[in-house]
């Protein structure tokens, strides 16, 4: 993302290659091209939608990490996959890994209610079982009731979005499941704090908004404002970084003349 400068700024300098919002993340990531290895992209409403960086090292997972996990191989997780909440990808099963933050860990007492799920006598905000899904279809939640959690397992619950699949309907996971931790590299609410810097007269909301529909909910969408030709679609993360690297180093060569 290249911003003009201030209007004092010589007209032959003003040449600002303005790359399109779905583009934005994929573009500030190839800036940071170095860091391509382990990046996951995740295109659930679970949690902000973009590029996140797993950490594989870890030695303990605490209350309140985002994580990536593979998905259980379980009837539940079956059907889920069959109703799309859970995209196709490398876990077993063929399923994509789930960006979830971690509710309940080891010694938790987990207390599920028609009401939402408390953990440790604290209720999890927007976390109260939904019946039905966006199409109408019945949701089966896990039977209410009081559950320990064991040693070699966790609890996901997200609430970034009231209609995540998460362990309202799963339970608990086996930490063996955890790939590592997930850190956002260049999400939604990330690039539109980012584009605040360009423009300071719009609410982050808005920019939000923009982001979203112009990408198509894309963040591997290149584009490239006033160019005939378009950059290709990147078909991964890393692709993604280099294709923006490319955009940016044009940029700013032709913006310093």
């Amino acid at each position: 993302m290249i911003c003009r400068e201030p209007e004092k700024m010589p007209q032959r300098r003003r040449r600002g290659l303005a790359v399109s919002t779905g583009a934005a993340g994929a573009l500030m990531l190839g800036i940071l091209v170095a860091e391509a290895g382990g990046l996951h992209v995740n295109l659930t409403t679970s949690m902000p939608r973009g590029i996140w960086r797993i950490e594989v090292a870890w030695e303990r997972i605490e209350r309140g990490e985002i994580v990536s996990v593979c998905p259980p191989d379980t009837p539940v997780i079956s059907e889920a996959a069959r109703r799309g909440y859970i995209p196709a990808g490398a876990c077993p099963g063929g399923r994509e890994p789930l960006i979830k933050p971690v509710a309940a860990i080891s010694g938790d007492l987990v207390t599920v209610t028609a009401r939402g799920i408390d953990v440790n006598g604290e209720l999890v905000a927007e976390n109260r079982p939904l019946e039905k899904d966006s199409g109408g279809r019945p949701l089966r939640s896990i039977p209410a009731g009081t559950y320990r959690v064991t040693a070699d397992a966790v609890w996901l619950l997200s609430g970034h979005d009231p209609r995540s699949f998460d362990s309202r309907y799963f339970g608990a996971v086996p930490l063996a499941n955890i790939q590592g931790i997930a850190r956002p590299v260049w999400v939604i609410r990330v690039i539109a704090a980012a584009l605040l810097a360009c423009a300071t007269n719009i609410a982050p909301a808005t920019l939000e908004a923009v982001i979203e529909v112009e990408s198509r909910d894309d963040p591997l969408l290149l584009h490239v404002n006033g160019l005939a030709a378009q950059p290709r679609h990147a078909t991964d993360a890393n692709e993604a970084a280099e294709l923006a690297g490319a955009m940016s180093r044009g940029a700013t060569a032709s913006t310093s003349a």
